[in-house]
């Protein structure tokens, strides 16, 4: 039988098949982009909101603290809170090394006796100390050696000798790294001069003003570590390391132990220099700028709402990409004017760069080379750079070359003439340090950490002045010496 199909004649307002489905589905798009525009429309609404929240935390907290410190202006006269005696001593780390000293000596010239070494002890925790309960910190009998030599004929920034009643005397002895670095095995050396003379009645505490762990460098990965702690300056000076990364270190900062130190005296004279110490470390170590009243008008102000607080946190989230884009933007800045500067060959390159990691050296500042030096040192490229040891902190100049690679002839006659011509020049480059992957470098005398720099830093993307002069000056002064002694080894 024969099926007889009927056409169904189209009629006004009758859909079928097709057309019933596209029209469906041109509803359902209709109606998503629909929502999806006043989503749009509330998110755009909610970041206006946030970008005025914002505007208005800045602009009344600028007004607070601008009041806060014309106030301080004022004050100044009779309190001078910025004045710090050690701004004008410049203490280098043999300065530091003998302030410490003298304040753990029992017989030292402060005359509170064995107070503060005996507090010192207590905060360090017996969990870190491996002596006896014999061992006596609190009477005058602990002898106090600044500069004590080893048998390998290099010498610990500072030894405590503590007498005990029953078994041999028990030594902490403290390795001052303020700004230096490390010399070869050189925590290694003293762990193992220690432990010859003390057995295990000793605690080696390395002194770091980056707070962190010590480099392979100074102590090798798989050496015994027993008998070491690490102790940082000031809170605000600790590394980025977690507990596990770096379980050595002390439960306290030396300024906490100066905190203690003043609370325990009742001189004078000598509780306000334990004071202009213990701010001294803080600026320097933990890159604080603001005064106390001034941290107290910004807290109180934070505190006074709930807005102010997610407005606090979305600054402090927000501050490692704003200090990252502060300094890659100088950097950049700097490049251009060091091209400038060495215009000694049309080959030599200049970069710069800022990933804000330390572990990413040596491209992480500024670096000069040519692409000859990689082909003359087998593959490894000689670099001169102005690099950092942490987080835009402790600046140095230097020259890095890939220990793991290329000719190790050629590398070994780059430190030698490096060491050679750069110690004998009249630029007075004496006091500089080398290590596997640096034949050469020295920290800067000054603005080591950038942190404090940085609303500067950001003013001079702009306008190129002081700051800028300074760093180039620092990177042009030893590389017109170094560029040459890399193409002679050539």
């Amino acid at each position: 039988m024969c099926r007889v199909l009927r056409r169904i004649p189209n009629r006004p307002g009758v859909m079928i098949g097709a057309e019933r489905n596209e029209a469906d589905r041109n509803g359902m798009n209709g109606a998503h982009t629909k929502r999806l525009a006043q989503l749009s429309e509330r998110l755009a609404s909610a970041r206006q909101a946030d970008m005025e929240r914002y505007r208005r935390f800045f602009m009344v907290l600028g007004e607070r603290m601008a009041s806060a410190r014309a106030e301080e202006r004022e004050q100044a006269r009779l309190h001078a809170k910025r004045f710090n005696a050690f701004d004008y001593l410049r203490p280098d780390e043999l300065g530091l090394s003998r302030i410490i000293a003298d304040l753990l000596n029992p017989n030292g010239p402060h005359g509170q006796g064995a107070s503060f070494l005996e507090r010192f002890r207590n905060l360090v925790g017996s969990d870190r100390w491996p002596a006896d309960g014999d061992v006596r910190a609190g009477d005058l009998g602990a002898k106090v050696e600044p500069e004590r030599m080893t048998h390998g004929g290099r010498f610990l920034d500072i030894s405590v000798e503590l007498p005990s009643s029953g078994r041999g005397p028990a030594c902490i002895a403290i390795e001052n790294k303020p700004y230096a670095a490390d010399g070869e095995r050189q925590i290694e050396h003293y762990l193992e001069f220690l432990k010859r003379e003390y057995g295990g009645r000793f605690l080696l505490i390395y002194l770091s003003g980056h707070g962190g762990m010590l480099s392979e460098w100074s102590l090798p990965r798989h050496a015994c570590k027993d008998g070491l702690a690490i102790m940082s300056f000031c809170p605000g000076a600790l590394a980025d390391d977690d507990e596990d990364a770096c379980p050595l270190r002390l439960p306290f900062a030396l300024t906490d132990w100066l905190q203690e130190c003043r609370r325990l005296c009742d001189v004078e004279r000598l509780r306000w220099f334990l004071h202009e110490f213990e701010t001294f470390c803080h600026k320097t170590f933990g890159g604080i700028v603001t005064t106390a009243s001034e941290q107290k008008e910004v807290r109180d102000f934070i505190l006074a709402s709930d807005d102010n607080v997610k407005t606090a946190l979305a600054v402090i989230e927000t501050w490692p990409c704003t200090r990252k884009n502060v300094a890659g933007r100088f950097l950049e800045v700097l490049r251009k004017r060091l091209g400038d500067k060495l215009h000694v060959c049309d080959d030599l390159q200049i970069h710069s760069g800022f990933p804000d990691s330390a572990t990413s050296k040596p491209k992480n500042g500024v670096w000069a080379f040519r692409q000859a030096w990689r082909t003359g040192f087998g593959g490894a490229l000689p670099l001169v750079c102005l690099n950092h040891s942490s987080k835009a902190k402790y600046w140095f100049v230097g020259v890095c070359v890939d220990p793991d690679t290329g000719d190790a002839d050629a590398k070994e006659r780059l430190k030698e003439c490096l060491r050679e011509r750069l110690q004998k020049n009249e630029a007075d480059l004496k006091g500089s340090f080398e290590s596997t992957d640096w034949p050469w470098y020295r920290y800067l005398e000054e603005h080591r950490d950038w942190e404090p720099l940085l609303a500067n830093l950001h003013r001079e993307t702009q306008e190129p002045n002081e700051l800028t002069d300074y760093f180039c000056g620092q990177f042009v002064e030893p590389a017109k010496l170094i560029i040459p002694i890399i193409d002679e080894v050539l």
